[in-house]
């Protein structure tokens, strides 16, 4: 093995220590925590669902799609279910398939669909549940 070579190696491997140790370091200091889960139901049907918390900040969306002809029709309510705690209700539309969001943030900016998290919004970590409709998941790391 060459001393260059070998050089190169140390200097890439001190340097992804670096990177992944600064890493868990943001996510234990809770600079940024980013968790998502997603599931599929037996026929064509989904839910995704997003959280990202940044110091006060907090962002959640939860989406919810099926195929047309599958039970679930525009201006039906879905309730979202996270952690345990019912936080609100998607209204599905039709357009083509079958689709409903909800979407929370703590800082809402002008002309922004998002509304202020409900007050008992539960803490959410690694695990939490998330269930909208007939469909749930559990968050993990993104």
């Amino acid at each position: 093995m060459s001393r260059t070579f070998l050089v190169k190696f140390l200097s890439l491997a001190a340097a992804a220590t670096f990177v992944f140790a600064g890493a868990d370091q943001a996510l234990a200091g809770g600079d940024r925590i980013r968790l998502r889960c997603s599931a599929e139901g037996s026929q064509d049907i989904s839910i995704d669902a997003k959280v990202e918390q940044r110091g006060n900040r907090l962002k959640f969306d939860a989406s919810f799609e099926a195929s047309a002809g599958l039970g679930f029709n525009a201006g039906q309510a879905l309730t979202v279910i996270v952690g345990g705690v019912d936080v609100g209700q998607m209204i599905l539309s039709d357009i083509g398939d079958i689709v409903g969001d909800l979407d929370f943030d703590t800082n809402i900016e002008r002309n922004d669909n998002d509304v202020p998290p409900p007050g008992d919004f539960p803490e959410v970590g690694t695990g939490t549940s998330v269930v909208v409709g007939p469909l749930g998941c559990a968050l993990a790391n993104e």
